[in-house]
């Protein structure tokens, strides 16, 4: 994603078979409801945001086993984060 995309809304990418991995540009600030819902095939998730976005409970619904990369010295921002903190492997 380009920087320049600050926001994901509800249900972007929803039901994406195809997708396999998730890059989190710096820019975005806020990924909506169920924003890669039933993406079931995404086995990583990088985040390249220093300061966690503002997520839902529901915006990676059933992808909180698949490890997230967040830059280096941002693991605690992230592990203190509403609902990324949610995420097993930081």
């Amino acid at each position: 994603m380009p920087n320049s995309i600050y926001s994901i809304g509800d249900y972007a990418f929803a039901n994406n078979p195809n997708m396999t991995a998730v890059n989190i540009s710096s820019g975005v600030k806020f990924i909506g409801e169920y924003a890669f819902y039933n993406s079931n095939n995404i086995s990583t998730i990088i985040s390249m945001a220093t300061t966690p976005p503002t997520i839902k409970s529901s915006s990676f619904y059933g992808l909180n086993q698949v490890p997230l990369i967040v830059p280096q010295g941002c693991k605690e921002a992230y592990q203190s984060a509403s609902y990324w903190r949610s995420f097993a492997n930081i």
